[in-house]
């Protein structure tokens, strides 16, 4: 074999051997950032558990109950819904027929106002035949 031939396949090897240390190397790294980031996650799994989920259980003895209706998710959620779907409540001025009524339902979806499932749009005058009080 000739030098340059010598020459070459050295420095081929010698890049395959820094190629495959570098590869071990950004392994390594990875696999550290995993372990840490799911250290982190577990922790912060565990707080929201401690924090928000474990309250929301009834530890009344008569075993774990989720009680969502009394929940801060469910404070929570009740207000996402309402800033994605702001509710205009029923006025003297504003669907009078509605006021106090159970059906009413008012929030405004892409801009356009859901009064209740039978009268969508409202009721034309101040007394609803679909009116009852509220529970």
């Amino acid at each position: 074999m000739d030098d340059w031939q010598k020459d070459f396949w050295t420095f081929v090897e010698t890049i395959s051997v820094s190629v495959e240390e570098l590869v071990q190397e950004i392994g390594g790294t990875i696999e550290a950032i995993t372990q840490e980031v799911q250290q982190e996650m577990m922790a912060d799994l565990d707080t929201i558990w401690q924090t928000w989920l474990e309250p929301m259980l009834d530890q009344n003895g008569e075993g774990d109950e989720f009680r969502f209706e009394e929940s801060l998710f469910h404070e929570l959620w009740e207000d996402a819904d309402s800033l994605l779907t702001p509710r205009l409540p029923a006025t003297p001025q504003i669907h009078p027929a509605c006021v106090g009524c159970q059906h009413y339902h008012g929030h405004i979806y892409s801009g356009n106002l859901l009064v209740c499932g039978m009268h969508p749009y409202g009721w034309s005058d101040e007394h609803c035949p679909d009116w009852e009080g509220e529970r």
